[in-house]
């Protein structure tokens, strides 16, 4: 019999130690594997626009390695997914929770419905609070998501402390 999974969406360059810690330990109550898709955050032109002028301050202070990196597309960055992987795989393991690490440099939308359509055993889709707080995952893409989806989708919300 197959091991089924729950697929724990998130991006590959932020924080997700929230949705993480609840996806972990919802994937140990359940007795199923996680399957962890790290996508891509897609940056408007204001992203990019910000970034261009964050290189170019850095060229300016002479620092031209760091500018040169930022306008390659951060190659740093890659070795920061590779870390977070890591840690992923590292917190599941101690958790005693088999783990499946993926990466994608499609959206959020397309690379979850690329991965539902193999047989991946995927049970349930859990959107990671930095996806679902993000403008580039719409509550229209949402929506469409939840029509074609056969499996229930939970979306995990950030906590916030009460002062």
């Amino acid at each position: 019999m197959r091991r089924k999974y729950l697929l724990f969406v998130t991006y590959q360059h932020k924080q997700s130690e929230e949705g993480l810690a609840y996806a972990v330990q919802l994937a140990k109550t359940l007795g199923k594997g996680l399957s962890v898709l790290m996508v891509k955050e897609k940056k408007g032109l204001t992203g990019s626009f910000s970034d261009a002028m964050a290189a170019v301050a850095f060229a300016e202070a002479g620092e031209h390695e760091t500018a040169k990196e930022m306008m390659a597309g951060n190659n740093a960055g890659d070795a920061s997914v590779k870390g977070r992987a890591l840690y992923i795989e590292d917190k599941c393991r101690t958790s005693g929770v088999d783990v499946d690490i993926k990466t994608s440099d499609l959206d959020a939308a397309t690379a979850i419905k690329g991965s539902l359509s193999g047989d991946g055993g995927i049970d349930m889709i859990l959107l990671g609070p930095n996806v679902t707080e993000t403008e580039n995952f719409t509550a229209r893409r949402l929506a469409k998501l939840i029509r074609t989806a056969t499996m229930p989708i939970v979306t995990i919300a950030r906590q916030t402390c009460a002062a």
